[in-house]
């Protein structure tokens, strides 16, 4: 495995990991405190951009499971 594999493999797994955590976050409410991890403006700017990625991943698999209706089918709770 190259080195290109290898890295778009770790960032599928990471926006997997950002959008399991926008899943919770959109159905319980509970939200990652990434500011509590460090001080550094820049890294907290960073995580929240990487946090953002998979709410907006999570964002467009809504969008494109309501825009096929026969594949697809909202249930209620």
């Amino acid at each position: 495995m190259g080195f290109f594999s290898k890295t778009l493999h770790v960032a599928i797994d990471a926006l997997l990991v950002s959008t399991s955590l926008a899943g919770i976050k959109s159905s319980t409410g509970w939200a990652f405190k990434y500011h509590t991890l460090t001080e550094d403006k820049n890294i907290q700017k960073y995580i929240q951009n990487y946090l953002y990625c998979g709410e907006y991943t999570l964002d467009q698999a809504a969008k494109l499971m309501q825009k096929y209706p026969d594949f697809f089918e909202k249930s209620s709770k």
